[in-house]
């Protein structure tokens, strides 16, 4: 964190070193006026898979299938653990950081929301995700 400078100068060293690594790219979003932003670094895949993502999914998952009545998968589970994070991710984001294709994140939200687990509210752009159970 401590790449960039208070001048704006050091976002080109920041982003070299999560290229680097092999980190999803940071999203940066800015208000309506322009005059802020927000920058938004996600977790390397590895990390969230090896360390915290299949504990922690593995009990939500459990506990959220339960709910519904039968057993989510890896990629299910890890969706909901993004969204219960962040309500605000989009398909992008969450193929991002779960290293997967667009296209089989939206195939579990669709699966996701016929079971009832997820809700979008909103719009695509300015919307966010519920998850139920």
């Amino acid at each position: 964190m401590h790449l960039t400078e208070g001048r704006n100068t050091g976002f080109r060293k920041m982003l070299n070193a999560l290229e680097k690594n092999g980190s999803p790219k940071p999203i940066f979003e800015t208000d309506p006026e322009r005059l802020s932003f927000t920058s938004t670094i996600l977790l390397h895949p590895a990390f969230v898979g090896e360390s915290v993502g299949e504990s922690v999914g593995e009990s939500v998952g459990e506990s959220v299938g339960e709910s519904v009545g039968e057993k989510l998968n890896k990629t299910q589970r890890k969706i909901i653990d993004l969204l219960r994070e962040n309500q605000k991710y989009t398909l992008e984001q969450m193929a991002q950081f779960i290293a997967v294709e667009r296209r089989t994140i939206e195939r579990n939200i669709k699966k996701l929301r016929e079971k009832g687990v997820l809700e979008r509210i909103g719009s695509d752009r300015e919307g966010f995700w519920v998850v139920k159970g």
